[in-house]
């Protein structure tokens, strides 16, 4: 009897094998199982310094592609965590948590979070589910990360051929704000994640939290940037985003390509996107299905504001507010192609101050502006005397005292609804 269960054990073996070969799956060796800081020392009570564990477990990785799953509890750590991808491979690594809040990295000195060397093009990386917490007033970076530059000749994105990395449902803020009843603390980021030079990333799930309103608003949710003439930053989507009570929700820094921001929320920042005069060779924004809130912050300067030379803008199906004399979105910058169309703005609460809400004062050419509702503005749209070659057609003016003023040269001034 024994050997006729030994021969079906048999025939079942060959048969799951045969069937495992005829779904794609034969020959294919079990992956191997994530390495955790727990292994190499570590631990998640909040008090032990898991730098040197950190080092091992990806020493214990090498240059293979790896994993590193953390569990609950606060992993706390007083240097940064430096990961230095292979330079001779397409190492690729994974740094997957059980959630925000409920996975908090925290790093109490004045030091970076997690950085990143992505030294070739086809590196990979991707960080999911965790809260990256710093005990500093204007702390450094939260997740930063570095690649060199690959470009050869003018015009040559710093593309490379690697895989779309993926940021997903990670929270920046200060530590002292998660022991809050409410949620606000005196801590936060310098610049919760920071790209540079590096292209293909997809960002969900960012939260990213300023200082509470008792101190100054401050620090950047995101910063992109690339290095320079050959060396632009490519490729970008930030989706379902939170961005609250910083200087600057989403900033283009120098020399980025295809930026798109959706469904995100931004209350209560300085500035919820900003693109500043600093930053050249910038290229291709879109906008689109978002929330701006920014005008309760004392100092507020714009929802959106486009300072530097950015061309090649899609701005649509937004939702902006305004709440005092602020202008929502501001074109200072010496720019064109623009379609800005099916926004709603909403000035609110109605006072004296009403401001702007698309304020183009800067050397700025051949934009539309259509299909928007303006609602209870000083102005809804102002074109300033180097605006040129716009079309403002078809938006509706509920409430607003001025619905166009037209300061510059060959601009179409359509109708509208008063």
């Amino acid at each position: 009897m024994r050997g006729i269960h030994l021969v079906r054990l048999k025939f079942l073996l060959v048969a799951l094998s045969t069937l495992l070969a005829a779904f794609g799956f034969g020959g294919v060796a079990m992956a191997a199982p994530c390495v955790t800081l727990e292994a190499y020392g570590g631990s998640a009570n909040g008090t032990t310094d898991n730098s040197a564990a950190w080092s091992s477990a990806l020493a214990a990785i090498g240059t293979s592609n790896g994993c590193i799953q953390l569990g609950s509890g606060t992993y706390k750590s007083t240097t940064a965590v430096n990961i230095s991808l292979s330079s001779t491979t397409s190492q690729s690594i994974s740094i997957t948590g059980a959630g925000p809040r409920t996975t908090v990295l925290y790093f109490p000195n004045a030091t970076d979070g997690i950085v990143v060397a992505m030294p070739v093009p086809t590196n990979g990386l991707n960080v999911v589910g965790m809260t990256i917490a710093t005990g500093q007033i204007g702390g450094r970076g939260g997740l930063v990360i570095n690649s060199p530059c690959f470009g050869t000749a003018p015009g040559v994105a710093n593309f490379g051929t690697g895989p779309q990395r993926l940021i997903d449902n990670v929270d920046f803020r200060g530590f002292d704000s998660l022991g809050s009843s409410t949620g606000l603390g005196a801590q936060y980021w310098g610049w919760g994640l920071i790209i540079n030079n590096a292209s293909f990333f997809n960002m969900r799930s960012i939260t990213a939290y300023g200082p509470e309103f008792a101190v100054p608003t401050g620090g950047t949710g995101i910063l992109i940037q690339g290095s320079g003439d050959n060396c632009a930053s490519a490729i970008f989507n930030v989706s379902q985003g939170n961005f609250q009570r910083l200087a600057t929700g989403v900033m283009y820094g120098n020399a980025v390509q295809g930026l798109n921001i959706t469904q995100s929320n931004f209350t209560d920042n300085v500035t919820d996107f900003a693109c500043p005069p600093t930053s050249k060779q910038v290229v291709q924004l879109t906008l689109s299905g978002n929330q701006f809130d920014n005008g309760r912050v004392t100092g507020s300067t714009g929802s959106v504001v486009i300072g530097c030379p950015l061309s090649d803008v899609m701005i649509t199906g937004n939702l902006f507010y305004a709440e005092g004399a602020i202008n929502n979105i501001i074109l200072s910058g010496s720019s064109y192609r623009y379609a800005i169309s099916g926004n709603n703005f909403v000035q609110q609460p109605i006072n004296s101050l009403r401001g702007n809400a698309i304020n183009a004062l800067g050397v700025v050419t051949h934009g539309i502006i259509s299909g928007n509702q303006f609602s209870d503005y000083s102005t809804g749209v102002l074109l300033g005397s180097n605006a040129s070659y716009f079309s403002v057609q078809g938006n509706n003016y509920t409430g607003t005292t001025t619905t166009v003023t037209n300061l510059g040269t060959n601009n179409i001034i359509g109708g509208g609804t008063p």
